[in-house]
């Protein structure tokens, strides 16, 4: 999944490897709602004649998946949740030693900012990630500016606090919508067709106890040695051939349904397969921007060490 940000700083090690991989599928995009209706205009009429038996386990299967797709939307919901709560600890603790470090000799190492070009093109990030400039070219031209190629404490956190930004936004984009739209298709799907094979069931009772009743009867004036009127021998028949209808109409549905919770459940491994895909391109390359912005923390720790020796020394002589 080469992010954007990505593809524009070049990535490296691993999560370069893993970046050259094709972008995941954005929402509004997927293919779960062709998958099922594939599964369902591929199967056979034969095979997946009369299943209405069938429905009642498969419709357990589909509420027990329902469960565990809503379940992951919670989790993947929750993991950014609290990515975000941990990164605004950081952002604090950074900005309170950065206070604390100002009128020090240790300021330039830990409290000395971006400009204010610096600041403003990381603003226009955090608002639309998807933009033009990213975070390290946001970092090396201010690096130009100021002729150096140390970053303190305070300029590291605010360049990883605006990734954080851009991160959180591809999160959202290829992981929790796709796992929502998952959840909203299947669901939609399923229950649509259950409501559809429960009206087409309640009809096919229908004429199914009319039959029964006129049959019923029949038989009954039959054994008393009567006729059995033509006017009822005729609605006894429309009342079959409308019965047979019934029941085709409505084991074809049900057959058909069968088929798409089949594919919806004991085929959601294909569906599962992208989201794992994309949550893995996804950290591996947030591993990697968020290591490549921290590693810089070495040089604000020897410029540091450099000032508390300095200093140190000054106060022995």
């Amino acid at each position: 999944m080469p992010s954007p940000q990505q593809k524009k700083n070049g990535g490296g090690g691993d999560s370069a490897k893993i970046a050259a991989e094709p972008q995941p599928t954005p929402q509004g995009k997927t293919k779960i709602a062709e998958r099922l209706q594939k599964a369902a205009d591929e199967a056979t009429a034969e095979k997946n004649k009369n299943r209405s038996p069938e429905l009642i386990p498969l419709t357990e299967e589909y509420e027990a998946m329902k469960k565990k797709l809503r379940r992951l939307i919670a989790v993947v919901k929750s993991y950014a949740e609290k990515t975000g709560q941990m990164n605004a600890a950081r952002d604090e603790l950074v900005n309170h030693l950065a206070q604390m470090s100002r009128k020090s000799p240790l300021y330039d190492s830990i409290g000395s900012e971006l400009d204010g070009e610096a600041k403003e093109a990381l603003k226009a990030i955090g608002q639309s990630p998807d933009g033009k400039v990213t975070v390290d070219q946001t970092a090396t031209a201010w690096k130009e500016r100021n002729d150096t190629e140390i970053c303190s404490l305070k300029v590291v956190q605010e360049l990883a606090s605006a990734q954080a930004k851009v991160d959180a936004h591809e999160y959202r984009e290829h992981v929790i919508d796709y796992v929502e739209e998952w959840e909203k298709i299947v669901t939609a799907r399923v229950e649509s067709g259950l409501k559809e094979v429960r009206t087409l069931h309640a009809d096919r009772n229908h004429y199914e106890n009319k039959v029964e009743q006129l049959r019923q009867k029949e038989h009954d004036m039959e054994a008393k040695g009567k006729t059995f009127p033509a006017s009822q021998a005729e609605k006894l028949e429309r009342n079959e051939t409308k019965l047979t209808h019934a029941f085709t109409v409505h084991e074809s549905c049900a057959s058909k349904l069968c088929v798409i919770i089949e594919a919806a459940t004991r085929d959601g491994w294909k569906d599962l397969y992208h989201v794992v895909k994309n949550y893995i391109q996804w950290e591996s390359n947030r591993v990697g921007q968020e290591s490549e912005i921290y590693c810089q923390l070495s040089g604000a720790l020897t410029a540091m060490k450099t000032s508390f020796d300095e200093e140190t020394g000054k106060m022995k002589e």
